[in-house]
């Protein structure tokens, strides 16, 4: 495929993060940009909305067609995701009769990455966060990187997705396949990193990894392809990251809270500030001696080690240490990560993407640290049978901090059949054995009368889950 000779780029599923994203930076590009949609509301509606994107409301409708028979096979590039089934999805056939160019989003990744300088942030979790953390630095630096991040928003950069002028692309590389029905290659395999962050591996998508061997080996496949000049910055907090690169002839840069780390989190602090300001603060050690302090504009733990890692890639293209921490200083977070929404009363209200129980127990302890006065309720909505089904044990042990858990019903993906041998009325029942008030609410208007009885207490809710559990928000205010 030749870039230049490309006028128009049509994305079938547009809405999704990653989507969204790409479907920017072939905007920025100048290249025409279309896709197609079911009609309900997206956290990416807005940025779609912003750039005038045209979003077709249904798949392969009379003005899709239309479009598809305007050009050469070699001017119309068609990008589709397994989200709206993938290859088979009713747009994607007509193309391919009208002999039109059909790439995958994550193929589409790797070709429109081929001429660049790709810093890659992959984990189980971390990736959205660090990545815009990198992308943002970067940007403060005057670099001008292209960046794609699979997330809504990111309030301190115009948008989720963008063409720089720089070399460098900062992309967050995503361990699912391609298409879970007819390409079963990990995503970010059609990727070459020169940088590769890797934040953590822990086993997740059960749909298609049956064990944490099979992730294990998915991200070993992905650590081949950095260039013996390469570099990958590795958390050592995570025994899988160790795993995957026991053994790695590769330069590997290790940071992290644990003092065999190369780059070492001290003195890590959280606060609160009076006008509910959300900062952290911390030391960096490197060979014993403290190298630098940072002070940021997002709190939690975790959240300190994303920053690190930002930090050490920013430094390895050229962004001096003394500098880095001062503009990352600036970023505060990004959509749907601990997202404040409102605060009625003496009731705060966040939301966070948490939907692994790994991912759970980091917002939830972090809720609990800088609002421990507060009653911490947590609203959870399960995303895919297979992966409540496969993590239902972690899951019962995620809510520890919580005061109050209310559990919805399983979000199920469109790749899967439900399974009646799971249910959040059993993950609610064992959740409650540990001590923990759970309730079952598979009724969401209940849910949202029922919280609207309790705001303006002194508790904070947040609501988890990476299907539509944040449009509770707007029904509640």
């Amino acid at each position: 495929m030749e870039i230049n000779k490309l006028k128009h780029v049509h994305f079938v599923g547009i809405k999704g993060v990653g989507m969204t994203a790409l479907a920017v930076y072939a905007c920025e590009m100048g290249k025409t940009v279309t896709g197609s949609d079911v009609a309900e509301e997206f956290v990416t509606d807005e940025a779609l909305k912003v750039l005038n994107i045209t979003v077709f409301e249904e798949f392969n409708g009379s003005k899709y067609q239309k479009l598809a028979g305007k050009y050469k096979p070699d001017e119309l590039l068609v990008v589709t995701t397994g989200a709206h089934q993938g290859f088979n999805n009713p747009e994607v056939k007509f193309a391919q009769g009208k002999r039109l160019e059909v790439v995958s989003h994550a193929e589409a990744l790797g070709i429109l990455s081929r001429d660049k300088t790709v810093i890659a942030v992959a984990g189980t979790h971390g990736k959205t966060t660090t990545t815009a953390m990198i992308a943002h630095c970067l940007t403060k630096s005057g670099n001008d990187p292209s960046y794609l991040v699979g997330v809504g928003s990111i309030p301190t950069l115009p948008h989720p997705g963008h063409h720089g002028k720089s070399r460098l692309l900062i992309v967050e590389a995503d361990e699912y396949v391609t298409d879970p029905q007819t390409d079963q290659t990990p995503r970010f395999h059609w990727l070459k990193p020169q940088i590769l962050v890797l934040t953590s591996v822990e086993h997740d998508h059960p749909d298609v990894y049956p064990d944490l061997e099979s992730v294990i080996e998915a991200f070993k496949k992905l650590v081949d392809k950095v260039p013996s000049d390469g570099t990958i910055i590795a958390c050592i907090d995570n025994p899988g990251v160790e795993q995957v690169l026991k053994g790695n002839k590769a330069k590997i840069v290790w940071y992290g809270y644990s003092p065999r780390a190369d780059y070492r989190i001290t003195n890590y602090s959280s606060n609160l500030s009076p006008n509910g300001r959300l900062t952290q603060e911390f030391s960096v050690e490197h060979q014993g001696h403290e190298l630098f302090q940072a002070d940021l504009s997002i709190s939690g733990r975790h959240n300190a080690v994303n920053a690190l890692a930002s930090i050490i890639a920013s430094v390895e293209v050229g962004v001096p240490w003394t500098q880095a921490p001062s503009y990352l200083a600036g970023f505060n977070g990004t959509g749907r990560r601990f997202e404040l929404k409102n605060q009625l009363g003496k009731t705060i209200l966040y939301d966070d993407y948490a939907h692994h129980p790994t991912e759970i127990k980091a917002v939830l302890a972090m809720a609990k640290e800088l609002y421990p006065e507060h009653h911490i309720v947590a609203i959870f909505q399960p995303h895919t049978y297979s992966r409540t089904k496969a993590l239902f044990y972690d899951f019962t042990r995620s809510f520890m901090d919580a005061d109050e858990v209310y559990i919805l019903d399983i979000f199920a993906s469109a790749r899967e059949k439900p399974d009646p041998s799971v249910s959040s009325r059993e993950l609610a029942k064992e959740v409650d054995k540990h001590g923990i008030v759970a309730k079952y609410t598979p009724e969401l208007e209940k849910l949202v009368e029922l919280v609207k009885s309790k705001l303006g207490k002194k508790q904070v809710i947040i609501t988890m889950g990476a299907g539509d559990v944040y449009k509770l928000h707007s029904k509640l205010t």
